[in-house]
């Protein structure tokens, strides 16, 4: 990857933003997670933080105690690690939830779907911005391992424990170690 693409993800990474307002999005949630209490409350509390984190100067000030409260419940008690900076598009359900790690720098489409023991984030600490960007309807078995600077094609599904390190078309049912079309 040239140190141009490399600039051009950063950018798009940094400039990324919801398509909804906060209400219409936690609706989307809330909607998205009927049926799922536990999913509601992490998702709803992921949106808060998040939305918390990325408001006024002022606003985030204000709410460190709670994204501090957030990342030790959220994190620690529940074993979900969803950063406040990860970019989630709305409609998000979450099964279960327990060993969820996403990298903050992934970007995670609308009406996606996870489950527990998902990991997605980058190869190496040496290249920060080299984190998935998974598209809208996307479908995430438990276990599955997404990692890299890679695509996952809209409406994708991963099976469950499958390990995806190369790009996913549209559309496209991968399983395995590593990861296969069916």
């Amino acid at each position: 990857m040239t140190e141009y693409d490399q600039q051009a993800e950063q950018d798009a990474f940094l400039t990324w933003k919801p398509e909804l307002g906060f209400r219409e999005t936690l609706r989307a949630d809330m909607q998205a997670n009927a049926g799922n209490p536990k999913g509601k409350v992490i998702v709803f509390l992921f949106r808060l933080s998040s939305y918390l984190r990325r408001g006024p100067k002022m606003l985030y000030y204000l709410s460190i105690p709670y994204i501090i409260w957030y990342r030790l419940y959220v994190e620690w008690s529940l074993g979900v690690e969803l950063p406040p900076l990860t970019r989630v598009g709305a409609g998000l359900t979450v099964h279960h939830g327990q060993g969820l790690v996403v990298n903050n720098r992934a970007i995670i489409g609308k009406n996606c779907t996870l489950r527990h023991g998902v990991t997605i984030g980058n190869k190496t600490d040496t290249d920060i911005y080299g984190c998935p960007v998974i598209g809208d309807g996307v479908n995430i078995g438990a276990g599955a391992i997404i990692l890299g600077r890679i695509k996952i094609g809209d409406g994708a599904t991963i099976g469950a424990a499958s390990v995806i390190t190369k790009d996913v078309a549209e559309q496209a049912t991968m399983v395995g170690n590593p990861g296969v079309k069916l």
